[in-house]
């Protein structure tokens, strides 16, 4: 598993020959991050199409890179003009959403392989989560332990919430628009009450107005972690 420290010391050319795809460099936002974060953010932010500022903030304690991904997206949302609500919440703006807690688990499965998913391993990665990539659908075991994010566009997509959210995964997200979440809300059968109750997205992720894979990945991962820091 790449490590926060591999990235570090690979930045540069050696970041694009994993295969992340170069957007071209638009606008600059800036933060403000520890120095030993500054490679893995600035690789990060290219694929997303940004340039970073970055305001050294080594003597400052307790930053993690899961705040310097909270702080990236934020830019860009209000570079965006957005405000980083949860889309489900600007789905569904009527329901009364219970917040959920900080997740305990770390184990993520991502179904189906799309550049959206392969960002979104990347992005877990560097975060020590363990992700994988699941395109087997055949003999699948949901856990309660598990976070659950289903990319795989297909007809398949509406069973494999609905099993994950039967086996209580700590977190069911679905990467798609709003007519696809409809239908798959649909699909559940659940009470809007009940639905308010349990950590499903659908949509994932938060608005920040994502305009490419990568920016879509960082939007979902970004809703994971600020599960539990809302209150």
């Amino acid at each position: 598993m790449t490590s926060l420290s591999h990235w570090c010391r690979n930045m540069g050319e050696d970041f694009f020959s994993l295969g992340i795809e170069r957007v071209p460099v638009g606008e600059t936002i800036q933060v403000d991050i520890p120095l030993k974060f500054a490679a893995a953010a600035s690789g990060l932010a290219a694929t997303y199409g940004w340039r970073l500022h970055i305001n050294d903030t080594t003597e400052m304690e307790g930053i993690e890179f899961a705040d310097v991904l909270i702080q990236m997206a934020a830019e860009i949302a209000q570079a965006r003009g957005t405000n980083m609500r949860s889309l489900r919440e600007i789905l569904a703006p009527g329901t009364p959403w219970i917040e959920q807690p900080p997740l305990k688990s770390k184990k993520c499965v991502l179904y189906g392989r799309s550049r959206v998913t392969e960002s979104l391993e990347r992005h877990l990665m560097l975060l020590d989560f363990q992700p994988r990539i699941e395109t087997d659908f055949d003999s699948l075991v949901f856990r309660a332990d598990e976070i659950v994010i289903v990319a795989t566009q297909t007809p398949r997509d509406l069973d494999l919430v609905a099993c994950a959210v039967i086996a209580r995964s700590s977190h069911v997200a679905i990467v798609g628009d709003e007519k696809r979440a409809q239908s798959i809300i649909r699909h559940l059968n659940r009470s809007e009450e009940k639905m308010a109750k349990e950590p499903v997205y659908l949509p994932a992720g938060v608005d920040i107005g994502a305009r490419n894979a990568d920016e879509m990945a960082l939007s979902i991962v970004v809703e994971i972690l600020l599960r539990g820091r809302m209150n």
